[in-house]
């Protein structure tokens, strides 16, 4: 890999992979998920980066959380029951409209849809982020597994304060000053 392999860049996509009801609840780490894809959300806002958001089997797992759904710019959920977002007809159009090959994939579960999705994604050709701190699985060992594996086949696997960052360029900008304040917010449990 070479340095702007390692680059991401304002013309990627936010893809956010099943942050359901009825999954959530059950991660190892919640909290911190919720917390990192909130920022990646209003990183995507100052940026204007798209936002893909998948729901697996919605009638059984429920919506995706409304802490999730009320950051959004617009709530349209692609439904899914294939693991991988790669067996919907519909992602996969969306995705061909979107110039950029570049994606950061978050969500749950790391070793089950996160997996999936990012080894058919590499497979089409696109380069994929995957911030470590904004995915998660049941247990913290399977997440560790999916990430492996993720790096193994040819992602990125970074950090959301990391990706934040790459995207910001400088300091001294309306965007940093925003984005700062969520990190702060993020590490100070009493400011949030």
């Amino acid at each position: 890999m070479n340095a702007d392999t390692l680059q991401i860049d304002k013309s990627c996509l936010l893809l956010i992979v099943d942050i359901q009801e009825k999954l959530f609840n059950v991660m190892s780490d919640p909290e911190r998920i919720e917390k990192r894809i909130h920022l990646m959300i209003e990183l995507s806002k100052c940026f204007e980066i798209p936002v893909l958001l998948t729901e697996q089997y919605p009638q059984g797992l429920g919506p995706t959380i409304q802490s999730i759904r009320n950051g959004l710019p617009r709530y349209q959920p692609f439904e899914k029951t294939s693991f991988s977002i790669w067996g919907d007809a519909g992602i996969r159009e969306k995705l061909k409209f979107h110039a950029s090959r570049k994606i950061v994939l978050t969500g749950i579960e790391s070793h089950i849809c996160v997996l999936q999705s990012c080894l058919d994604l590499l497979g089409a050709g696109y380069a994929v982020w995957i911030p470590y701190d904004a995915v998660d699985s049941r247990n913290r060992e399977d997440c560790r597994i999916g990430l492996n594996l993720m790096e193994r086949a040819g992602a990125v696997i970074s950090g959301c304060e990391t990706i934040a960052f790459q995207l910001l360029k400088k300091s001294g900008t309306p965007e940093f000053k925003h984005i700062s304040k969520i990190i702060k917010a993020m590490q100070d449990p009493k400011r949030r």
